[in-house]
Formats: structure tokens, C-alpha cells, sequence
């Protein structure tokens, strides 16, 4: 089954540093297979607490999501986001 990583941007505290992360975060998943599918766009909560954004990519499995998760490439990336924005992450087993 297909995994996807969802991110849910909260709040953004640096949006120079945030960017940056942006940078290194889309050259981190493509060596592990994935695909963006959801980036920064509008968004409209109709139920729940306000967010600034979502973001998805999709992998082959849920492995594959968390083999990326933890890979050396992305634990780069989240060091630059730190500080610049509270963010929700989770791992999802999908059908598609």
C-alpha cells in the first residue's frame, strides 16, 4: 500500500528560514521515490484550528515514508526548519 507523509503547517515564525527548508525538503523524497502531491496553496479550514498550509508526499509504501522520514537528507532539512515553524507530521498507510 502506498504511504503518504502529511504535513500541516501551523504557524510560520521565519519565512526566509522556512524557504530554505522548502529547498532541501523537495531534494530530500525524490531519492527515495516520492512525490509531492500537496504543496503551499489555499487553504480553507471548515472544521478544526486554523492552520497556514498542508503539504503531502506520496511513496511507494509506508516504508518507503518512513525510510525517508529518517533518512539523513530530511533529518538536514528539519534542522533548517527548526525555528522557523511549528509543524504537525504524519506517517499514512493509503489505498492509492
Amino acid at each position: 500500500m502506498t504511504g503518504y507523509v502529511i504535513f500541516e503547517v501551523k504557524e510560520v515564525f521565519d519565512s526566509g528560514k522556512l524557504q530554505k527548508y522548502k529547498e532541501a525538503f523537495v531534494s530530500s523524497f525524490t531519492k527515495y521515490g516520492g512525490e509531492l502531491m500537496i504543496g503551499p496553496g489555499r487553504t480553507k479550514v471548515v472544521e478544526g484550528d486554523h492552520f497556514e498550509y498542508v503539504g503531502c508526499v506520496r511513496f511507494g509504501s509506508f516504508e518507503q515514508a518512513e525510510l525517508w522520514y529518517s533518512s539523513s537528507e530530511y533529518t538536514a532539512a528539519k534542522k533548517i526548519r527548526e525555528g522557523a515553524a511549528n509543524v504537525n507530521a504524519l506517517i499514512v498507510e493509503g489505498k492509492f
